[in-house]
């Protein structure tokens, strides 16, 4: 029923044309001067027309007039009930002429509850019916809207059991509300989520609002402040349509909407509020207009959000938009039900609460669908998991015995090298003075065994990174004289070209800094046009932040090509026409990994004719 009080200003009914009961007849019809402030005199004289003969009424802050016209058919005087609703009519003055003088009657909402006219849901003003004859009563109803109210005449031993049975209508669907207010906030406090959160509020705002538009908080908390109520009352019919909007965006959390959306949802938060401040500043006219904005903009704004969500699943995305439609649906057939001329009071009313009980349901409805899906999703996502927590469970034990292997052959390898090396070591002293050719095949061999060993060294410390068994331990470095020292055990030093910088001290595990700059020299020799030239540069860079130190090892590009950039620290990469050059592949992966245990890192640049490596330390001056 909340929604035909926002468009009409409160509530909307037809006004009955005639009665049930044969003892007399009731034609109720509208003064077509529709705004005017007329006096009573000035009443009479209007022109009256029957309700679907009125001109299309438009929001206005004027009383309108209403004339019931009783024909009564019985021979004795009896009296009647004239019941007008609902309960926020600002204010109702009943004209009856009574012995050639018009005496009245006055109730609604800004005037104190008064137990003898007011009734929970309207007002009922008892007056009297000649026998045989017609009267005119004539009703001065000032609400704010679209001016229309639920009018009706019944004789007043009946008014009673009409009075019960409205208010058992109203009962029922406080009671339905309450009930789910109360299954949101147990489903809250058992299972915690955003959307119960906002649609437990969203129930309590439904449930206030239909208290307070029925006259119960009037009647039984606000008598002498009927200001007060109208002001809740008014207040929670507006924030009621930014709870509703509040719970529908939260079916979106979980999605990346439409940039558009959230902005459009800031938009109808912001017509709410400037209609909640029009409302303490009794503003009549411009409140139902904007609050008509946002009803007519709300289901527009999120059929469109719905589709235009990515990510969505195609059957969560049919359920919203079937919800959602429905939901639209039943109020805007509210709406038309209340505003055209065919509307009647039964349908208006009882429909009206329908839909306020209808459409908490569907959004349930809609939650619970979610919730089904997203447990599907769960129970996919926890098999999945299943699996691939076996299979790295089953990759951990292949993992384990690659290392055992590994270390196994590294120990079983060395001993049989280092005995052969020192075989060939002696042998090449007995035939050094002898045969030179024989002694140039004790050095293949020796050249031989410690490519071997060295591939046994890279294996084995490729299995500590593997295993995270490493570990920097820093000491103090002068760079220059690290690199000179390095050097000497290095193979055709007569090609490396240096260009040091001698104040350069830093501190680093020299045993990590070592293998890092010999593998990277090696490489650049190894990969590099015979008799050219390595440059090797070292260097302090420093910014605002922190400074670091750098050394680049640059060569031309040989035979073998340039490497890939994506995959040049790959394990096991090497460049298709490098297959003839001994390797293991290792060399620039185990770069890579022990420059981030130092703390730094290495880039590789490549450039038309030249190979660059940068390795940045950090620096820490002493």
């Amino acid at each position: 029923m909340i929604y035909l009080v926002l468009l009409g200003g409160q509530d909307i009914a037809r006004a009955q044309s005639t009665s049930a009961r044969p003892a007399f007849k009731t034609v109720i019809s509208y003064c077509q001067d529709h705004g005017a402030e007329l006096s009573i005199q000035d009443a009479i004289t209007c022109n009256y027309l029957p309700k679907n003969e009125l001109p299309r009424k438009k929001f206005a802050d004027a009383p309108t007039w209403v004339r019931i016209s009783v024909s009564t058919l019985s021979k004795n005087a009896f009296p009647l009930a004239i019941r007008i609703g609902p309960h926020f009519l600002n204010q109702i003055d009943l004209y009856e002429n009574i012995d050639d003088k018009w005496t009245k009657q006055s109730a609604g909402s800004v005037l104190p509850f008064d137990p003898l006219h007011a009734t929970l849901g309207g007002y009922t003003f008892k007056v009297h019916a000649q026998a045989e004859d017609s009267k005119n009563y004539y009703l001065r109803i000032h609400t704010p809207g679209l001016n229309l109210a639920r009018i009706d005449v019944s004789e007043w031993d009946l008014s009673s059991l009409e009075q019960l049975n409205q208010q058992l209508g109203m009962g029922i669907q406080i009671g339905a509300l309450s009930l789910i207010l109360a299954f949101s906030l147990i489903s809250y406090l058992a299972n915690p989520n955003v959307l119960m959160f906002r649609f437990f509020w969203l129930m309590l705002n439904l449930l206030l609002c239909t208290l307070a538009g029925s006259g119960i908080l009037a009647k039984y908390f606000f008598v002498q402040l009927p200001w007060v109520d109208n002001i809740f009352f008014n207040s929670m019919l507006c924030l009621r349509m930014a709870c509703w909007l509040w719970v529908s965006q939260a079916f979106f959390i979980s999605y990346r909407t439409p940039r558009w959306y959230p902005l459009s949802c800031n938009l109808i938060y912001l017509l709410v509020l400037i209609c909640t401040i029009l409302i303490f500043f009794n503003e009549q006219v411009i409140t139902p207009t904007l609050m008509l904005v946002v009803m007519l903009s709300m289901p527009v704004i999120q059929i469109v959000a719905i589709l235009q969500t990515p990510h969505l699943k195609r059957s969560f995305r049919i359920t919203m938009l079937t919800g959602f439609l429905c939901a639209d649906t039943l109020i805007l057939l509210t709406l038309l039900f209340a505003v055209l001329p065919f509307g009647t009071e039964s349908v208006s009313i009882y429909f009206a609460r329908v839909v306020d009980f209808i459409n908490p349901l569907v959004l349930l409805s809609i939650f619970a669908i979610r919730n089904k899906m997203m447990q599907k999703e769960f129970d996919e996502i926890k098999t999945n998991n299943i699996q691939i927590n076996l299979r790295l469970e089953f990759e951990r034990k292949l993992l384990n015995e690659r290392r055992m292997l590994i270390d196994m052959l590294t120990h079983e390898l060395k001993n049989p090298l280092a005995s052969i090396s020192m075989a060939v070591g002696s042998l090449a002293l007995s035939v050094a003075n002898k045969n030179v050719f024989e002694a140039r095949r004790l050095q293949n061999i020796e050249k031989s065994i410690r490519s071997m060993d060295i591939v046994i060294e890279r294996c084995s410390l490729m299995n500590q990174v593997d295993q995270k068994e490493l570990s920097a331990k820093n000491e103090s470095v002068v760079g220059y004289d690290f690199i000179q020292s390095l050097l000497k055990n290095i193979p055709e030093f007569s090609r490396i070209k240096l260009k040091l910088s001698p104040a350069v001290r830093f501190d680093t595990d020299t045993y990590f800094f070592q293998i890092v700059l010999t593998n990277l020299i090696e490489n650049a020799l190894k990969y590099s046009p015979a008799q050219s030239i390595v440059q090797i540069e070292l260097f302090e860079r420093k910014d605002y932040i922190n400074s670091k130190v750098c050394v680049v090892i640059s060569n031309e590009v040989g035979a073998q090509g340039v490497p890939d950039f994506k995959v040049i620290f790959n394990r096991f990469y090497r460049n298709p026409l490098a297959m003839n050059t001994p390797g293991s592949g290792l060399g620039l992966y185990l770069v890579k990994e022990i420059c981030t245990i130092l703390g730094g890192s290495v880039k590789y640049i490549s450039e038309p004719d030249t190979v660059k490596f940068v390795v940045e330390l950090p620096s820490s001056q002493v």
